[in-house]
């Protein structure tokens, strides 16, 4: 079977994306004195994904979503997962995919 015969599994229009601005740790190296050091600090980041799992405390983003094909995938898959504390988000947009696919 090529990769081109295989049709869009409905399950996919189940999940969800996420558009999330949120503050991220920033590594910064080299030497610097205590007061050179000040104007450096956390970043803001946007991460852009599908909905993993998401409690009252994080929520997980993957970058990848292997929805069921057989026989390679037997059932859905999350690769490349990000979770972030829900107490560093300052914006998030939910995107149902089935809103966005049209047959």
């Amino acid at each position: 079977m090529k990769n081109t015969d295989i049709k869009l599994n409905t399950d996919v229009l189940q999940q969800e994306l996420a558009l999330v601005l949120w503050i991220d740790t920033y590594g910064h190296v080299g030497e610097k004195t205590k007061e050179s050091w000040k104007e450096y600090s956390s970043a803001n980041n946007f991460i852009v994904g599908f909905i993993v799992n998401e409690d009252e405390h994080d929520i997980q983003i993957a970058g990848d979503y292997f929805y069921k094909q057989e026989p390679m995938v037997s059932e859905g898959t999350f690769r490349s997962v990000t979770s972030i504390p829900k107490s560093t988000i300052l914006w998030v947009k939910k995107i149902p995919i089935g809103n966005l696919y049209k047959a």
